[in-house]
C-alpha cells in the first residue's frame, strides 16, 4: 500500500507501542495469568524492535541509492500549516493522495465500506481508508491482494490508505489467541483456520497489501 518503504512500519510500532500501554490496563479485566500478559509485552517489545530494524534498514538502503546519484522520492512528507496552542493544521503527502490533517478516517475492514462506494468516499472527500491487516489476512488473504496489484486497485481506491500492524487484535480476539515469545497464534472466527502472526510476518503482509 501507499506505506511501503515505511508507513507501515511506522504504524506498527504505533499500534504496538499502544498495545504495551493498553494491556497492563486490562489486567483486572482478563482472566489471563500474568505470564500471558509478559508475553504480549513481549511480543509488543519484539515488534517494535523488528521495525525498528526494518526501518533503519530501509532508510540506509535508500541512503546508499541516494549517493550513488539515483533520484529517490519520499515516502511520505509532512508540514504544518497553522497552529493554535497544541492544535494544528497539516498537510500529509503520500505516494497516491496529498491529505489534510486532522481529518477523519472511516474503516474499510476488509477493503471495503459498507453501503459505500469508493466514488461516493471520493464525493465526501474522504483523503484515507483504514483497512486491518488481520482480517486482510485471513479474507481474502494479502497473497491475493498482492497478486492483484495491491488494495488500492482491489478496492478501486486512488487516495490514501492505512493499514494496522494486526497487534490490535491481541486485545479484540483474546479469546481466540495464544501468546508465544515468537508471536501470537490466532483461531479465524470466520472457519477456525490457525494463523501464527509474527512481527516479520507483520511487515510482509503489509508490503503485500
Amino acid at each position: 500500500c501507499d506505506y511501503r518503504i515505511g508507513t507501515a512500519v511506522l504504524c506498527m510500532l504505533q499500534t504496538c507501542s499502544h498495545s504495551c500501554v493498553i494491556i497492563p490496563s486490562l489486567r483486572n479485566t482478563f482472566s489471563r495469568s500474568s505470564i500471558a500478559l509478559h508475553r504480549r509485552s513481549s511480543f509488543c517489545e519484539s515488534s517494535f524492535l523488528t521495525g525498528r530494524k526494518s526501518l533503519s534498514s530501509t532508510l540506509n538502503t535508500m541512503s546508499m541509492e541516494a549517493n550513488k546519484g539515483a533520484e529517490m522520492k519520499s515516502a511520505l512528507s509532512w508540514k504544518v500549516l497553522s497552529e493554535c496552542g497544541p492544535a494544528r493544521r497539516s498537510k500529509l503527502t503520500l505516494p497516491h493522495f496529498t491529505c489534510d490533517t486532522p481529518m477523519f478516517m472511516p474503516v474499510g475492514t476488509y477493503g471495503a465500506l459498507k453501503g459505500v462506494t469508493t466514488d461516493i468516499l471520493e464525493q465526501l472527500d474522504c483523503h484515507v481508508i483504514l483497512g486491518n491487516t488481520y482480517h486482510l489476512g485471513q479474507r481474502p488473504s494479502t497473497d491475493l491482494i498482492d497478486r492483484m496489484g495491491g488494495l488500492h486497485k482491489f478496492m478501486n481506491w486512488q487516495r490514501g490508505i492505512l493499514t494496522d500492524s494486526g497487534g490490535f487484535q491481541m486485545v479484540s480476539l483474546l479469546a481466540l489467541a495464544e501468546i508465544t515469545e515468537e508471536g501470537v497464534t490466532f483461531q479465524s472466527p470466520a472457519d477456525g483456520s490457525m494463523m501464527l502472526l509474527t512481527p516479520e510476518r507483520s511487515i510482509q503482509m503489509q508490503n503485500e497489501i
